[in-house]
C-alpha cells in the first residue's frame, strides 16, 4: 500500500507541474514588466502576482471547459501501464521523471513569458538611451507608466496563445508517456 501511495504522488506531482508552469510564467511576466503587485496584492494567501493569479484561473478554466477530466481518467488508467500493481520502486525512474518534468516546466515557463523579457529588454535599453542622452529627465517617470501600459496590453494580446500553448505542451503531451 505504501507503494501504491508513493506512485500516486508521484503521478499527483506530475499533474501538479502543469499548474507551477502558469505559476512560474506568471511571476516571470509580472517581474519583468513592473507590475508584480500591480493591484495591491493576490486573491488568496499565496505570495504570488495577480499575473500568476490570473494565468493560473484561467488555465484552470480552460482544462474544465476542454474536457479535461476525461483526459484525467485516461491518465489514471494508463498509469497502472507505467507503474504496474506490485512493482517495485525503481528509484532512478522516479528521479528521472522528476527532474525531467521540473526541467520541461521551468522551459515551458520561460518560453511563455518570453514575449515580455524581449519587451522588458527593449524597455531598459531604451530608457538606456534616453538617459545617456538626456541625463537630466528622471526616465523612470516616464517609462514606468510605458513599460506598465504596455505589459498589459501585450497581456490581453498574449494570453490565449499563452494558454493554448500551455494547454498542448503540458497535459496533452504527458511527460511519463516517454517512460513506458
Amino acid at each position: 500500500m505504501v507503494k501504491e501511495i508513493f506512485f500516486g504522488t508521484v503521478i499527483g506531482f506530475s499533474i501538479r507541474f502543469g499548474l507551477f508552469t502558469l505559476q512560474i510564467a506568471g511571476t516571470i511576466i509580472a517581474q519583468a514588466s513592473s507590475i508584480a503587485q500591480i493591484l495591491g496584492g493576490s486573491v488568496s494567501n499565496d505570495a504570488q502576482s495577480t499575473i500568476s493569479n490570473i494565468l493560473t484561473i484561467s488555465g484552470v478554466t480552460l482544462l474544465m471547459i476542454s474536457g479535461f477530466l476525461d483526459t484525467f481518467v485516461l491518465f489514471l488508467v494508463q498509469s497502472y501501464d507505467w507503474f504496474p500493481l506490485n512493482s517495485a520502486i525503481d528509484g532512478a525512474l522516479i528521479l528521472d521523471i522528476i527532474v525531467n518534468l521540473m526541467v520541461s516546466s521551468y522551459a515551458l515557463a520561460f518560453q511563455l513569458a518570453l514575449p515580455f523579457l524581449a519587451l522588458s529588454l527593449f524597455y531598459n535599453i531604451t530608457l538606456g538611451a534616453i538617459n545617456r542622452a538626456m541625463p537630466q529627465l528622471l526616465v523612470s517617470f516616464v517609462g514606468a507608466p510605458a513599460i506598465i501600459a504596455a505589459s498589459i496590453a501585450l497581456l490581453l494580446i498574449a494570453i490565449e496563445p499563452i494558454l493554448s500553448e500551455w494547454r498542448y505542451v503540458a497535459f496533452d503531451l504527458l511527460p511519463m508517456q516517454r517512460y513506458k
